[in-house]
């Protein structure tokens, strides 16, 4: 929920690098000079990007990527939206190997889900869809 710190989860696979063993954890996700939107995909999205998706990257690329980075968060075993038909469509995209994102983040890959963590790691929203990152972006950003 808003206003905690933003869990670490450690043991993330990096999804289109060149090393598939490559991982990483949130905490060297997270920086210190922007938001980060986490995208937890439902498991149950087959290859299609939920609907909310591109209209929540229309708010971030407004923003720019200086400020506001997005991070897709896939279920273990569900990798292949992030390098498949969809193609890449987030700065950062990710598997779960161990279950920790999710986990920590209360996300049960019914539905998706978005997090959005500030710059001082801690968490700024936990939202369903676009209405509730144009609500939040429009208190912390004056006239978007």
């Amino acid at each position: 929920r808003g206003g905690v710190r933003a869990p670490d989860a450690p043991d993330l696979r990096v999804l289109g690098d060149k090393d598939p063993e490559t991982t990483t954890r949130l905490f060297d996700i997270f920086r210190p000079t922007c938001h980060t939107v986490l995208f937890f995909l439902p498991s149950s999205n087959g290859s299609d990007v939920p609907a909310d998706v591109p209209k929540v990257m229309t708010i971030i690329a407004r923003l720019g990527t200086d400020v506001v980075r997005s991070v897709a968060i896939y279920p273990k075993g569900l990798s292949t939206l992030g390098s498949g038909a969809a193609g890449k469509w987030a700065d950062l995209e990710v598997e779960d190997q161990a279950g920790h994102a999710f986990e920590g983040y209360g996300a049960t890959g019914e539905e998706l889900r978005i997090v959005i963590v500030r710059p001082d790691a801690y968490v700024g929203a936990v939202v369903r869809g676009v209405e509730g990152v144009e609500k939040y972006f429009g208190k912390v950003f004056v006239g978007l």
